[in-house]
């Protein structure tokens, strides 16, 4: 959904605003240091398994994936 976010889809934006909700401090209270390292965790994963993976790739993941992170910890 973040990746389908960062390239404008709408409906993965309204999807993720419902996962937004629910992560809040009101909620699962999600506190939003811990983005950073899912952020990591899945970078990890992704240079782990992809064999095309390089800087630039990690890059443009990190760039993708801010956004979502970013409205995660603006929604806490």
């Amino acid at each position: 959904m973040a990746l389908m976010m960062a390239n404008g889809s709408e409906s993965a934006k309204n999807t993720l605003s419902n996962l937004i909700a629910k992560h809040d401090r009101k909620h699962l209270d999600i506190s939003p240091n811990l983005y950073d390292y899912w952020t990591n965790s899945l970078i990890k994963a992704v240079a782990e398994f992809d064999p095309n993976f390089n800087p630039k790739l990690e890059t443009e993941w990190r760039k993708a994936i801010q956004l979502t992170v970013d409205l995660f910890k603006n929604g806490y």
